[in-house]
């Protein structure tokens, strides 16, 4: 392949090598091969090897980008198994900040961040979409209970009550007030279903979108 030289030539075959990153192996590596020889003979058969001829022959492959997704739509369904990490990596997300307050689900995001299995918007609606799993529920759940049962204010007094006998009975009488309004409760439960909600959201997205290898 002497006339793979040019550093056009390298650059347009390391561009394809990163698009072409998640691919299995061996179909990467016959992508590229199958390339080089077409550039290479393309090469061959021109009459000069000027920059403008190079750039006509690249452009005809098209962009290294349009090559990844056309081998990507070329692969047939993966029906096995998620990897044993990968599920380790989404349990831990969802309730790893539960069992480990916090270190359990940055083990997590550090799995799912080093694992092959899914890509960058993938890994970044795992890690965003609520960090901390339902470590956040459980947390605003608790909050919320202490601050219901620090703001009731018990109030009593003693009152007369009359009896058939001719002297009165003392009864003491208390009620409770205060507690969190009902604008708190609204705001308390929206922030329930969006920190429960997320997390579930995000594993399901994970679920769905790994690229499951056997």
């Amino acid at each position: 392949m002497s006339n793979l030289t040019a550093p056009s030539v390298h650059h347009y075959l390391d561009e394809l090598d990163r698009a072409l990153h998640d691919l299995p192996r061996a179909r990467r590596r016959e992508i590229l091969r199958d390339i080089s020889a077409h550039i290479d003979a393309a090469l061959a058969d021109a009459p000069e090897q000027s920059p403008a001829v190079i750039a006509t022959i690249l452009d005809h492959l098209g962009t290294p980008t349009e090559i990844a997704e056309a081998a990507r739509a070329e692969l047939p369904p993966d029906r096995s198994r998620i990897a044993a990490r990968d599920v380790i990596a989404i349990v831990l997300l969802l309730v790893g900040g539960v069992v480990v307050p916090f270190v359990g689900w940055l083990v997590g995001v550090v799995l799912l961040w080093t694992s092959t299995a899914w890509r960058t918007r993938d890994k970044l609606i795992g890690t965003l979409l609520v960090p901390g799993g339902l470590f956040a529920p459980v947390l605003l759940g608790g909050g919320a209970t202490f601050f219901a049962s620090t703001t009731e204010d018990a109030s009593c007094g003693s009152v007369s009550a009359p009896t058939p006998s001719s002297a009165a009975t003392v009864v003491q009488q208390c009620t409770t007030t205060g507690g969190p309004g009902i604008w708190s409760t609204i705001l308390i439960i929206v922030l329930l279903i969006i920190t429960v909600g997320g997390p579930l959201f995000s594993t399901f997205w994970l679920i769905r979108h790994a690229r499951r290898t056997a």
